[in-house]
């Protein structure tokens, strides 16, 4: 029987901070549990048509890509620290810059003119079921989060849903 992929088995690495020192494998903090991840890859076309030509002609542009991904928020065990993944990714996105004003009554409350988001280091990884690690797929890349969501609801487990937009191409894909 062939092996297959399932969402059971796919897991997220993410890393801030120094984040030039990782290796293409899935190094930095792993994401547990996470319900799902999606990555979208685009190419951007560009219309070199002229007027003299009797068919369209394109030239391939920019390559981009985006995704996201649900966590769950709980705790295995108790000592499990779950949570800082959550704290992880809003220090990405909402953390100020040093030196930016935070004082809400200052006029200038929230600009710093070097501020700038924070780029984080993420691995995507798939594995078939009951395969090592060494057997697994990886897609790792550095990325900016560009949104966070909390939700909590009556009678399930809260969750964070998270967006990011990819920066530059992707490091290693052995997918």
């Amino acid at each position: 029987m062939g092996s297959y992929r399932s969402g059971q088995n796919g897991e997220m690495y993410i890393r801030t901070g120094d984040i030039s020192n990782i290796v293409k494998t899935a190094e930095g903090t792993e994401v547990m549990p996470i319900r799902d991840w999606n990555v979208n890859f685009t190419q951007d076309i560009i219309d070199t048509t002229c007027l003299a030509d009797k068919d369209k002609v394109y030239f391939g542009g920019n390559r981009s890509f985006s995704g996201g991904g649900t966590l769950l928020y709980y705790e295995k065990d108790p000592s499990d620290n779950t949570g800082t993944t959550f704290k992880l990714l809003m220090d990405a996105l909402l953390s100020p810059a040093a030196g930016l004003t935070t004082t809400p009554d200052s006029p200038y409350y929230g600009r710093q003119a070097s501020s700038s988001p924070t780029m984080v280091r993420i691995n995507l990884r798939s594995r078939a079921l009951g395969a090592s690690d060494n057997d697994s797929e990886n897609l790792n890349f550095y990325a900016f989060i560009t949104g966070f969501q909390i939700t909590c609801s009556v009678g399930e487990i809260m969750t964070g849903n998270f967006t990011f937009q990819g920066h530059g191409a992707i490091i290693s894909n052995s997918f």
